[in-house]
């Protein structure tokens, strides 16, 4: 994982899927409840007012940003 607003957070998603489920099959069936304990830099959200989004799409993608 690696902070960054513009480019995907996760550098090798494949990685982090297969880390995931070795330690969730590692702990058997002891629990169905999961806790992630991620660093802040991670997880930051910024919430943004606007009355309107910019008018030209190119300006309104700089500030929405989807998936």
């Amino acid at each position: 994982m690696v902070p960054d607003l513009i480019e995907s957070n996760l550098r090798k998603p494949d990685g982090v899927f297969e880390t995931l489920r070795d330690t969730l099959i590692s702990l058997g069936g002891r629990s169905r409840d999961v806790i992630a304990v991620l660093p802040d830099a991670a997880v930051r959200v910024v919430l943004l007012d606007f009355e309107t989004l910019p008018p030209k799409r190119e300006e309104a993608e700089g500030v929405v940003r989807s998936g």
